[in-house]
């Protein structure tokens, strides 16, 4: 199934480049993206944040794998393998990064992502993390500190 982008994304801060983006902190974390409205150019080595514009429901006896379509891969455009755990429902988030040399136009609209769904054959937890029900772009969400042993 493919998947279009929706209007709104997250760029990383050029001003952020060499910092230090600390996981367990949501201000640190909100300050190194910046809000915009697509249609955007993408410059070169630059990470963006992108939304589906459709809300998926992964079945509970099956696992969604979501991909970047090959044309925008031979742009230069890399993504990580993202994966909708059974049971997710919502918009999705991909982080993507322009590999190239060159500056990548996107657009609202444009199918960027598609999904395949694959059946889980055991028995499985069904999804009820921190990004279920997202509609929209969603920003990174802070980790909790790990509880030190004694």
């Amino acid at each position: 199934m493919d998947l279009r982008i929706s209007d709104k994304c997250y760029l990383s801060r050029e001003l952020c480049r060499y910092r230090v983006l600390d996981p367990y902190d949501q201000e640190c974390i909100n300050d190194a993206f910046e809000f915009f409205k697509l249609p955007i150019t993408l410059p070169p080595q630059r990470q963006i944040l992108l939304s589906t514009v459709e809300v998926i429901s992964v079945p509970p006896n099956k696992v969604g794998f979501i991909g970047l379509r090959s044309t925008w891969a031979r742009l230069g455009l890399i993504c990580p393998q993202t994966v909708a755990d059974p049971g997710f429902e919502g918009t999705l988030t991909f982080e993507v990064f322009n590999t190239s040399v060159n500056r990548i136009q996107l657009s609202p609209g444009d199918v960027v992502f598609h999904i395949f769904y694959v059946p889980v054959e055991e028995s499985v937890e069904i999804y009820t993390g921190r990004y279920q029900h997202q509609i929209g772009v969603t920003l990174p969400k802070s980790l909790k500190i790990p509880q030190q042993q004694v």
